[in-house]
């Protein structure tokens, strides 16, 4: 996950929501804040991160009074966004981990061991690209209509602040 205090910001195509911003707020070493922005909505995203994985807890749009600590100890897992050992093959809630050793480019940079996670459904296939230190660096958001036609939607790591 992305350092305290950061500002994280991709580059999209295929979907005018595809580019968007995260400003990052540790609460403590376990809980994390992302304000996520698209342009069109603000997403309040909190995280447990513990030696087994990274789990959304709670996402709300627009929201006005962030969470406490205490609000969020007891809150129930979400969705798993990674999970231990990263190794190839390993699966959650849909995703399998399906590379550990991926080169990949973004407009930030050029990544290596990236951690490639994967979830197919029938005309849909997503991508998510993890770097140890870094966090996520790309999101791919493929569909293929009726006719064969694919589209794919894209967001690549385009910038980090402190």
């Amino acid at each position: 996950l992305y350092e305290d205090s950061s500002t994280v910001s991709f580059e999209g195509e295929g979907n005018e929501y595809a580019s968007y911003t995260i400003h990052t707020t540790w609460l403590n070493d376990q809980y994390v804040r992302y304000e996520q922005d698209n342009g069109g909505v603000v997403l309040a995203k909190y995280y447990r991160v513990n030696a087994d994985g990274i789990y959304l807890i709670d996402q709300i749009p627009d929201e006005l009074k962030p969470k406490t600590v205490a609000e969020l100890e007891n809150l129930p897992v979400l969705s798993t966004e990674l999970m231990a050992p990263i190794t190839v093959g390993t699966s959650f809630d849909g995703w399998t981990i399906t590379a550990t050793e991926e080169r990949y480019t973004t407009p930030y940079d050029t990544f290596e061991k990236v951690v490639v996670l994967e979830k197919q459904t029938n005309t849909i296939v997503e991508r998510q690209y993890y770097v140890a230190g870094v966090g996520a660096i790309a999101y791919e958001f493929e569909t293929t209509d009726a006719n064969g036609e694919v589209s794919i939607i894209t967001s690549k790591l385009a910038s980090i602040t402190y």
